[in-house]
């Protein structure tokens, strides 16, 4: 489980793994919870953040109760 929003793109061309086409990968946390996260993304697919709600310091359990809840439409996510 997540407790962060995020946004992140996996090209072959910078993966170790290299038979795939690219993809994305949308990450929602829940409404109302703590944060807590992101952790350092496995290279394997190439990933690339493309969005994220939070700072990776954040400090843990930051959440609605201090403004961190992210509404988000996907819009301005292209490569």
């Amino acid at each position: 489980m997540v407790h962060y929003a995020a946004a992140h793109y996996y090209d072959p061309n910078k993966a170790q793994f290299k038979n795939f086409k690219p993809f994305w990968e949308f990450v929602a946390d829940p409404l109302n919870s703590g944060t807590f996260g992101p952790n350092k993304l496995d290279d394997t697919f190439g990933p690339e953040v493309k969005f994220q709600s939070v700072s990776p310091g954040i400090k843990p359990s930051s959440g609605a109760v201090r403004g961190l809840t992210i509404f988000w439409n996907g819009e301005n996510c292209s490569p």
